[in-house]
């Protein structure tokens, strides 16, 4: 058995498109249509989309248009928050999504090159996208560090 030389992350991979162009647009990498929460919902409903279907960020979108994106990391960051302050967990999941998202919104556009999508993400130290039609400004996908290993497959 050999010994571990190296590991590459999502995030490696994202690294390696920044100021290279693929030729590869969003649109055939991103997930079409996301699911999404609206800015009134709870956390706690945030929470269970996440957990069930296995995802790490939520768009929130207002009309069909992002308004922000809400993330694992921005909940684990107000449990923490909160239990620094005695508060409890419960009564936080009430918050609204709206309130404790991740704002202002960076976004791509389904015929961008993949490259712009990874550079935004590693500038912004972001993990996902929302991707927006320039037209009308409403959610058509979402496109995530994931989403680039597609480009290896090919």
């Amino acid at each position: 058995m050999g010994a571990l030389w190296a590991i590459i992350t999502e995030r490696d991979v994202v690294r390696a498109l920044v100021g290279h162009p693929t030729g590869t647009r969003v649109a055939e990498l991103m997930t079409p249509d996301p699911v999404s929460i609206e800015p009134g919902a709870s956390l706690r409903k945030a929470v269970e989309i996440m957990m069930r279907k296995g995802f790490r960020r939520l768009p929130v979108v207002a009309d069909g248009r992002p308004v922000g994106i809400i993330t694992s990391m921005d909940i684990i960051r107000l449990l923490h928050a909160a239990a620094r302050e005695g508060r409890l967990a419960p009564e936080l999941l009430e918050t609204r999504v709206g309130d404790a998202c991740t704002r202002p919104v960076i976004s791509v556009g389904p015929d961008d090159d993949v490259s712009r999508a990874a550079q935004l993400m590693w500038e912004h130290g972001l993990g996902g996208l929302p991707v927006v039609d320039p037209g009308t400004g409403r959610l058509v996908g979402i496109i995530t560090e994931r989403d680039f290993f597609k480009l290896l497959a090919r």
